[in-house]
């Protein structure tokens, strides 16, 4: 999925091994709304939730995100939800309020022990990165999402390995650079027939037990470190 391997290959480095990250699939565990308390205490009962989570990086793409969260300012069935701090959440809250758009609300990094209430309040994830981040980033929150067993929107290049990723594995859609409409539209689609939302976070999650899970992440460690102490 990383696309950083190819960039030392092509500084000459030949023996690169990658071993993607990993979220604990035993404290992440996808909850279903009516069990999650977070849903009633943040006041999103009966709402399509659309959530950021995670760091607000200078490498995220947010545009795109302020544009949708302004296209569904007048939809009261959905919900944004942008969780955690970073250097672009001043930039982000400005722009919302410089839109009067009261369809989205800003809550802080969450206690470890809730991690697993506050990613599963959402019925849909944003992920994204900005043009020329591809080969760089690997947005590490995406594994938290999928233990979750939430399906994820990506905004950016289409090609890139997280977007390519999404789309084979079928756990959400990727959306181009530049196309907030885009995004808008797909987070209308989903909200109206949310059962391919879960569809999707089904898939995330299945996908994760396998390959992303912490006992995964140990396995390829331990692989890598005896063939090296082999050799």
């Amino acid at each position: 999925m990383f696309l950083f391997h190819l960039l030392l290959r092509r500084r000459g480095v030949s023996q690169v091994e990658v071993i993607p990250n990993w979220a604990n699939g035993s404290e992440i565990i996808p909850i279903g709304h009516n069990d999650n308390p977070l849903r009633a205490e943040w006041g999103l009962t009966d709402k399509f939730v659309v959530m950021y989570s995670g760091n607000f990086g200078r490498v995220h793409a947010l545009e795109e995100i302020v544009e949708a969260v302004t296209k569904l300012a007048h939809e009261p069935e959905i919900q944004f939800v942008f969780v955690g701090e970073g250097a672009g959440l001043a930039g982000l809250k400005d722009a919302l309020a410089a839109a009067s758009v009261g369809n989205a609300v800003f809550e802080p990094f969450q206690p470890r022990e809730r991690l697993r209430f506050s990613l599963g309040a959402a019925d849909l994830h944003l992920v994204s990165l900005k043009n020329g981040m591809e080969e760089l980033v690997m947005p590490s929150k995406l594994y938290g999402i999928m233990a979750a067993g939430r399906p994820v929107a990506f905004v950016g290049q289409p090609g890139s390995a997280i977007g390519a990723f999404i789309q084979k594995e079928n756990i959400g859609f990727s959306i181009s650079s530049g196309e907030g409409a885009a995004l808008a539209g797909f987070i209308r689609e989903l909200a109206s027939a949310p059962g391919k939302a879960v569809h999707c976070g089904e898939n995330a999650r299945v996908l994760f037990e396998t390959e992303y899970s912490l006992g995964a992440g140990a396995v390829r460690w331990r692989t890598l470190l005896e063939s090296v102490h082999s050799s």
